[in-house]
């Protein structure tokens, strides 16, 4: 028997449950007991939202590559692309402080040249989410569906086999929709939208808008949303009776329910309440909780390469001319963090271009941190340039800590988010996999250990997850996945416990240097 519709009881249980759990903060961390060394143009670049060098120039980045050259021990050069959730000052930051790791005897006295790219991606992820998870609406909303498809369990201890839910009768969507559409939250919420927003802006921001409840209620609905309600608004729309020609919350709710369960039912569930908290977004938030700023990110990557003088095009040009002088033999490792992997699979593929006609043979050493790029997009790499590939390892984030390294900690006091976290305790990657990328609710990223279940043997990831899993499983040692304490043999170790946090996890730095030094043994 389908439980009832216990809106507010069901997100205070949730909330209880998960409220005592660790907070440890994401984004990219530094180490407060690091301050740093002192970076200059000779170890770095600076790129603004389009690619343009910013802070450093064009010449600056010709000359590191002279300093470079006249290294007389020929280190290795180590090329780091730091995620996209970082801005140009956290960027500097930690490059000042992996520069001291990287540039030390044990790391083979690498020398390290950092890419500090400004995303822009960073107010909407720290504001955007909390605001949402806060608003009566979307609560309102959260309770309703969790009436509908079972109380949202706390992560299973195994984190892999989804709590048990039974499809949706008939009678229960007719239930569904109609609690939702009756519930006075969701017609204070209509109410807002048309007596506040302007109708020929529905996308106004909120600062636009009369700040009462019912306004930061809507501020960050789906502009989509707004237009559908509007649109209702003008046929057969009653305040007291709730009923939409062209839109109901409640229908909404309901699509959003079956969605859930058919993701329980085919294992591509996220853990806690996660899978609910990304539907509802999917279905009245998706663009300001930040599919579209996500998007514009990637675009962001492509625009540095897009003309010779922006700042990828730039980096290309050094490093194809350094590896023709060298016949190839330059000792090159591309590491990257979080969404870096996205910059650094388009630098070897524009890299493979630049170098097409040379008949020698050339390669480049990779190191991903809890990388977030999609795996579609890796076969794509894989399939242009696998043969440029020397040397090969992903550290993966453990999904223990993956699982409870909640988006909502981004850059926040930590003390005020438990709440929340109890609504979304899933990670800046899992937000990305069911929220920001595209609209399955769960894409394949590399980074993430879930990616490796047997549930995603599926034939529908033939050609996305199968290439890439044969490509990483083949390598010995080309997936670390974190644990505390640490296991493994050197250069195959990490505690990191939270997906910022990698780069500098203190093992991670030690098996980084012993890559740096040793390569892949």
């Amino acid at each position: 028997m389908k439980p009832t519709f216990r809106g507010a009881e069901l997100v205070q249980q949730v909330v209880e449950r998960q409220s005592r759990a660790a907070i440890i903060p994401s984004g990219l961390l530094l180490d407060p007991a690091t301050p740093g060394t002192d970076i200059t143009s000779d170890n770095m670049m600076v790129l603004d939202t389009n690619g343009r060098f910013d802070k450093t120039s064009r010449k600056n980045l010709a000359d590191a590559f002279i300093a470079y050259r006249d290294r007389a021990d020929q280190p290795r050069l180590a090329l780091f692309f730091h995620g996209g959730l970082v801005s140009t000052k956290t960027g500097i930051a930690g490059a000042s402080q992996l520069l001291q790791k990287y540039a030390v005897p044990e790391a083979g006295n690498a020398y390290p040249f950092f890419t500090v790219w400004e995303t822009g991606i960073e107010q909407v992820l720290h504001d955007h989410w909390e605001t949402v998870l806060r608003s009566a609406l979307f609560q309102s909303l959260f309770g309703h569906i969790s009436g509908a498809v079972g109380d949202p369990d706390a992560a299973p201890a195994d984190l892999v086999v989804a709590p048990a839910r039974s499809p949706l009768t008939a009678a229960d969507k007719v239930a569904l929709r109609s609690a939702v559409d009756s519930d006075p939250v969701v017609i204070r919420a209509v109410e807002a939208v048309l007596g506040s927003v302007v109708l020929d802006d529905v996308s106004a921001p909120a600062a636009l808008l009369p700040m009462t409840p019912a306004s930061i209620d809507i501020a960050y609905l789906d502009p989509d949303v707004k237009r559908k309600i509007v649109g209702a608004s003008a046929h057969a729309f009653t305040a007291a009776s709730v009923e939409f020609n062209f839109f109901s919350f409640g229908v909404g709710a309901v699509e959003a329910a079956v969605r859930i369960i058919e993701r329980y039912s085919t294992g591509r569930w996220h853990p806690g309440a996660c899978t609910i908290t990304e539907e509802i977004a999917r279905q009245f938030y998706v663009g300001p909780l930040g599919n579209a700023v996500w998007s514009e990110m990637k675009d962001q990557v492509a625009a540095g390469f897009a003309t010779p003088e922006r700042g990828g095009s730039a980096l290309v040009q050094e490093l194809a001319k350094l590896i023709q002088e060298r016949q190839g033999g330059v000792r090159l490792t591309i590491a990257a963090h979080s969404a870096g992997s996205i910059y650094a699979s388009v630098l070897l593929e524009k890299l493979d271009e630049a170098l097409a006609s040379v008949s020698f043979e050339w390669g480049a050493d990779f190191v991903f941190f809890a990388a977030t790029i999609r795996m579609d997009r890796f076969a794509e790499t894989l399939n242009r340039v696998q043969r440029r590939t020397s040397g090969f390892r992903a550290f993966q984030l453990g999904e223990q800590f993956e699982s409870t390294d909640s988006i909502l900690k981004l850059g926040k006091d930590t003390a005020v988010i438990p709440p929340l976290t109890a609504l979304y305790p899933g990670s800046l990657p899992y937000a990305i996999a069911g929220v920001l990328e595209d609209d399955d609710g769960d894409t394949p990223l590399l980074g993430m250990e879930r990616y490796w279940r047997d549930t995603y043997d599926d034939p529908i990831f033939s050609d996305s997850v199968a290439p890439v899993r044969a490509f990483v499983d083949a390598i010995e040692g080309g997936r670390v996945t974190s644990s505390q304490p640490a296991s493994g043999m050197p250069g195959r170790r990490s505690t990191a416990a939270t997906h910022g946090g990698m780069p500098l996890d203190p093992e991670t730095v030690i098996s980084t240097q012993h890559i740096l030094a040793n390569g892949f043994s």
